[in-house]
């Protein structure tokens, strides 16, 4: 059986919504590791980076088609204690399991601070 790994060239964008909440987009590949026309991508996985560095994983989004080229996107729920700065990465798996090595590492600030008390009177 031969094997071919995906090759995951990955444009991140991060968007915030609300705390601890992040939307993930990936651009598929379009070609194999080894250069050949991809024709069995399945889905494009993405994770986050814990503390300790461990990887977690934050979601998959099916691929747009067997051939790539599209783009996906992902929500991704963050738990509350984490820092600042998250780091982000991805990898594209092909049908039959086969997954690429990961993408470069994405890095998003995440607002952990609440906002000052407000102020309350009675009118």
């Amino acid at each position: 059986m031969k094997k071919l790994l995906v090759v995951l060239m990955v444009l991140f964008i991060v968007g915030i919504s609300i705390a601890g909440n992040v939307t993930l987009t990936s651009d598929e590949p379009t070609t194999n590791e080894n250069g050949t026309v991809l024709n069995d991508l399945a889905k494009i996985q993405f994770y986050y980076r814990l503390a300790d560095d461990v990887w977690m994983s934050c979601g998959t989004a099916q691929a747009t088609s067997p051939q790539g080229g599209g783009s996906v996107t992902t929500p991704c729920l963050l738990p509350d204690d984490l820092q600042e700065d998250v780091d982000f990465k991805a990898n594209a798996c092909d049908t039959t399991g086969n997954c690429s090595v990961d993408s470069e590492i994405a890095t998003e600030y995440i607002d952990t601070v609440a906002p000052s008390k407000p102020s309350c009177r009675a009118n």
